[in-house]
């Protein structure tokens, strides 16, 4: 038959459009007037026939998001309503006589060309929701000039943010906006009513005390800390709490390692963190430990033999014959033969000692083979054998000793925390530090640990209320810089009314991020424990704030599926 296609063309075997046909036995209905044409199919898309015959539509592969068309469509979505109002009143005429005298396009043209660029980038991009909301929030902000408090400024927000095409439906979404914009006003300005009365959490005010920086969620807990934490899946400003929150994170890892270093009257270099932050404390305990045995000749004594027999002796018989060979190698070769005559030991020697002990007893500490693990807590032992002894032997350099030892068990916890599993390149969370603060107690039952009385446990739980039990993600501002950016710039290439809107968007979510710069989370810090204004005068801007809270009240309210927002019409 003319014109028929063969079974691989219907397949899709070869690129053709078709109609589907009509089904055996079944008399061909004429089209409805007003009805829109039959869908044309494209055989290339992979349709087999009986897909064809039965009339099912092809399938294709869903695009990928972009968040930022959707905050460029969520921003001038406000502006491009307002132009359609603009359009249909009595005031078209004057801005076309403007645009004319001015040589630029319409408000009418202009929205066209905004619309015709969305248009052309949705056939490679789904706009992203998150992104539509924070544009949509930020296109609404001047709202918050608008009198009559929150609910009129919700209203406002929901009438420009309205799909509807007609005055009943615009009232509707307004109405919609006036009650999300007074519960967004009430709820999260009553939030903000906790600056006129800044109660900072204990555990919040211990980590300030260490000189760990917080974000102003991190300072107010609870409502505040939990906002702060959802914000940070909105673009930029996102990242710019994200940042924050890692610092938060670095200022707490160096004040667990200065920690180790205090007692011994040190700490660690500035901007140093990780692993290069771990071996500096290292090498200062272990110079500090060397300077107060300096001259110091020791003598094994009766004190030394019933540590090893009572802490180390008990090793030979739980570890595996191996490795209790290793362990009497370890004690033959590298303490019992530094001492001169099996009796006496240099300064030079201990130290030499002191660290080979220390070194094998952390490699061994880090096993996962549980009995590796035994193997590195008997050299431990043996480690705080010889110290102890030192300490007997040494009254007048005993405090150093002491110190140095103190700055040691802190070290030893730090080290656990920072070799495991999740810490990156040496940077640990609190809840892994507090892992490693359990691990060091060596109460029965860990008690000291249950009753909150472990050694360095004020610090590890403070840490655990107050920070991310993760390491923040710090890449997230470059890729969208690298891979969004670039779209919204050819966007404003085609239109240019996007650039002065797009600077605008910048420039307030910036704006939005300030506190969580290193300036600005120092001046929250200030504002929120040094109280620098009266509850009256924190009263007054929270009162304004309100205002611009309204708008994504409202905005939620007008996108939410609950209310049921007016569809186009």
């Amino acid at each position: 038959m003319a014109g028929e296609l063969s079974y691989e063309e219907l397949a899709g075997a070869a690129p053709a459009t078709v109609a589907p046909p009509t089904p055996v036995g079944v008399a061909a209905v004429p089209p409805v007037a007003g009805a829109s044409a039959s869908p044309t199919y494209n055989a290339g898309a992979g349709l087999s026939y009986e897909q064809l015959a039965a009339g099912q539509p092809p399938t294709t592969a869903a695009l990928p998001t972009n968040e930022g068309l959707g905050f460029v469509e969520g921003l001038t979505k406000p502006l491009d309503n307002l132009a359609g109002w603009i359009d249909q009143g009595p005031v078209k005429s004057v801005d076309e006589r403007i645009a004319s005298y001015l040589g630029i396009p319409s408000t009418a043209q202009a929205t066209a060309q905004r619309q015709q660029g969305f248009a052309t980038a949705e056939q490679s991009y789904r706009p992203g929701a998150m992104g539509k909301f924070a544009g949509e929030v930020l296109g609404t902000l001047p709202t918050a000039m608008v009198p009559g408090g929150v609910l009129a400024q919700g209203a406002a927000s929901g009438a420009l943010l309205s799909d509807s095409k007609n005055l009943q439906g615009i009232a509707k979404d307004a109405a919609l906006g006036g009650v999300g914009g007074y519960l967004g006003g009430k709820v999260l300005g009553g939030v903000l009513g906790g600056f006129a009365s800044p109660k900072i959490a204990p555990q919040a005010q211990a980590l300030l005390n260490e000189g760990v920086r917080l974000t102003p969620g991190q300072m107010l807990g609870g409502t505040a800390q939990r906002l702060e934490d959802a914000a940070t899946s909105v673009p930029v400003f996102g990242d710019a709490i994200r940042t924050a929150q890692r610092q938060s994170l670095g200022d707490f890892n160096r004040a667990a390692i200065n920690r180790a270093l205090t007692p011994v009257g040190e700490s660690l270099s500035p901007n140093i963190a990780g692993r290069d932050a771990i071996a500096e404390a290292q090498s200062k305990l272990s110079d500090a430990y060397k300077n107060a045995l300096t001259g110091s000749t020791l003598t094994v004594d009766k004190g030394l033999a019933d540590d090893l027999i009572n802490n180390v002796g008990p090793y030979v018989s739980t570890l595996t014959p191996d490795r209790a060979a290793q362990l009497h190698s370890i004690l033959a070769d590298r303490v019992g033969a530094r001492f001169a005559g099996g009796t006496t030991i240099t300064d030079e020697g201990l130290n030499k000692v002191d660290g080979e002990l220390g070194n094998l007893a952390r490699r061994y500490s880090k096993s996962p083979d549980a009995d590796q693990q035994e193997l590195g807590d008997a050299l431990e032992h043996t480690q705080n054998a010889l110290r102890d002894m030192v300490e007997r032997q040494n009254p007048a350099q005993a405090d150093k000793l002491r110190a140095a030892r103190t700055g040691y068990a802190a070290l030893t916890r730090v080290e656990r925390a920072a070799s495991g599993a999740g810490a990156r390149d040496g940077v640990f969370t609190a809840p892994q530090l507090s892992a490693a603060v359990k691990a060091g107690d060596s109460s029965v039952r860990n008690r000291a640990y249950a009753a909150g009385d472990a050694f360095m446990q004020d610090l590890s739980d403070a840490g655990t209320h107050v920070l991310p039990s993760t390491v923040p993600d710090s890449g997230t501002a470059l890729r969208w810089l690298t891979g969004e950016l670039p779209m919204l710039i050819g966007f404003g290439a085609e239109s240019s009314h996007f650039a002065p809107q797009l600077g605008m968007a910048m420039g307030l979510m910036g704006t939005a991020g300030l506190p969580y710069t290193k300036m600005g989370q120092k001046a929250a810090q200030f504002a929120l424990t040094k109280r620098p204004w009266s509850p009256a005068q924190s009263e007054a801007v929270i009162n304004q704030v309100k205002g611009l809270l309204a708008g994504a009240g409202a905005t939620g309210a007008v996108n939410s599926g609950l209310l049921s927002p007016q569809p186009a019409q």
